[in-house]
């Protein structure tokens, strides 16, 4: 724990339980953090300065004998929004926190904005995160540094507008990942000192890896897995798709003129899997797209990857705190069976959850393709298959 301000004092109080969140598409990391309650100054574990706001570095680390080296890995970073110390014999304080991003969620953008460039070519996505992070300097935490972040090129706009006073910056954020056909994300990048103190946080804005992850596998037969449940599912299937973006006003031409209001759309779909599954319809809007091209394109690009049934996956694995959101994982499980055939491919990443004990670390991954919405979901037919402690694990 650091305070948030000078003299940026630490605090090392002893946990007692944690969990953590994080997830795709774009959302702020959470953390509910139990400590043991030290008021006693001068001490490692003492937590009276504690305050809303200070900054909180949740490491773990992980040996299977005392000979090897102690390596901390973080697991959540940002920063304390509520603290509550309940009255009774427990002598603990809950933090729960939520991570660095959490300031794009209350930055309301006060100006407008209409991007686009009359070579024909786009604006870059880069160029507007730029723009509006440092030219306006809307973000008081976080910086954007193209350089810094290795950010990544290729999501082009061809033209974006925001409407001031009506949408906060992470919605333009949601909007690019939209748009990029969700083949990237937001996130953070900190930077500490020497000392320990965080000095700097980049908001960074990066291509998925299309490269199997080496740092982790999930075999059955080894003591990493603990539980799976799989599942081939038609949620979030859809054949027909329609994008509406920003509206505008058009005269009939008629004399005298008379302005219609109007809305920007696309319409993309499939007639094979139209008539295979049905009409399954979805509706998007994003209200930044102000012409019909990119409103097609962006349908054609969620219609793309949505139009068949597809593998989901959930598994719980011994604690790995390098585990993130976006990696592409080789899961192989011979014992399940998913439309006749056991799981053994590729998955990516779309939440990772972190769970700890005073004996237990564990972290539970759900796999799933890049959904275009995760509020829009309808319940449809699924076929589900589960295996359960694969392999049973004593913590000393």
């Amino acid at each position: 724990m650091q305070n948030k301000g000078a003299p940026y004092n630490k605090y090392y109080p002893t946990v007692l339980s944690a969990s953590t969140a994080s997830s795709y598409p774009f959302s702020v990391p959470t953390a509910n953090i139990e400590i043991i309650t030290n008021r006693t100054p001068e001490t490692s574990g003492y937590i009276s300065p504690l305050k809303v706001d200070d900054i909180v570095r949740l490491q773990v680390s992980i040996t299977f004998s005392r000979s090897e080296k102690t390596v901390w890995s973080d697991i959540f970073e940002g920063r304390i929004n509520a603290i509550s110390s309940p009255f009774g014999q427990t002598n603990t304080t809950t933090l729960d926190c939520v991570g660095h991003a959490y300031e794009t969620t209350y930055t309301l953008l006060e100006k407008s904005y209409s991007f686009t460039n009359s070579s024909g070519d786009g604006v870059d996505a880069v160029s507007i995160l730029d723009h509006i992070t440092n030219t306006d300097g809307y973000l008081d935490r976080l910086t954007y540094t193209r350089d810094v972040n290795k950010t990544h090129y290729g999501v082009i706009l061809y033209d974006y507008s925001i409407k001031k006073n009506q949408r906060y910056f992470h919605d333009v954020l949601a909007d690019f990942e939209k748009i990029a056909e969700h083949g990237y994300y937001a996130g953070v990048k900190t930077i500490y000192n020497a000392a320990g103190t965080l000095t700097q946080i980049f908001l960074t804005w990066l291509k998925f890896t299309t490269a199997v992850t080496t740092k982790y596998k999930v075999i059955e037969g080894t003591h990493r897995l603990l539980d799976a449940c799989f599942e081939s599912t038609s949620e979030d299937m859809w054949n027909c798709v329609r994008v509406y973006g920003d509206t505008y006003q058009e005269s009939n031409g008629a004399t005298p003129p008379v302005m219609i209001d109007k809305q920007y759309t696309g319409i993309s779909f499939d007639t094979v899997y139209m008539n295979s599954y049905g009409r399954r319809m979805k509706v998007e809007t994003v209200t930044g797209i102000t012409n019909n091209t990119q409103c097609g394109q962006l349908a054609t690009g969620i219609m793309t990857v949505s139009k068949t049934p597809y593998v989901t996956g959930e598994v719980t694995i011994f604690g790995t705190a390098y585990a993130r959101v976006g990696d592409l994982v080789y899961v192989k499980i011979p014992s399940l069976e998913i439309d006749g055939t056991s799981i053994d491919g590729n998955y990516r990443v779309v939440s990772v959850v972190h769970s700890i004990s005073q004996n237990t670390f564990t972290t539970k991954l759900q796999f799933g393709r890049l959904k275009n919405d995760v509020s829009d979901y309808i319940s449809l037919t699924k076929r589900q298959t589960r295996i359960n402690n694969c392999n049973h694990i004593k913590y000393s």
